[in-house]
């Protein structure tokens, strides 16, 4: 898991315009989400170690990451085809 301190770092103003920035500002906004979802997870009395689990096969499907990090966080139904519905720049 991504330390917040390091995403913190890395999350902060863009300072160059490269392919090799655009990877790391994707690897820790995914981390983000993975710390989220992992907080919801334990939020909801789930074990640690099966957190953790949960967290390295959802790490794949974006789409599916976000909505199960929102969804336990804030105990309402978010929908990835709902966002993009109500946000047109939430996917690109």
């Amino acid at each position: 898991m991504v330390y917040l301190k390091k995403i913190k770092e890395k999350m902060g103003p863009v300072t160059e315009l490269s392919v090799s920035s655009f990877i790391d500002r994707h690897r820790y906004a995914e981390g983000y989400l993975g710390r989220l979802l992992f907080i919801g997870l334990r939020l909801n009395a789930v074990q640690y170690k099966q957190a953790q689990k949960i967290i390295e096969f959802t790490f794949l499907n974006t789409p599916a990451l976000i909505e199960k990090s929102f969804g336990l966080i804030s105990h309402q139904t978010f929908t990835f085809k709902d966002a993009k519905t109500k946000y047109s720049n939430f996917a690109t």
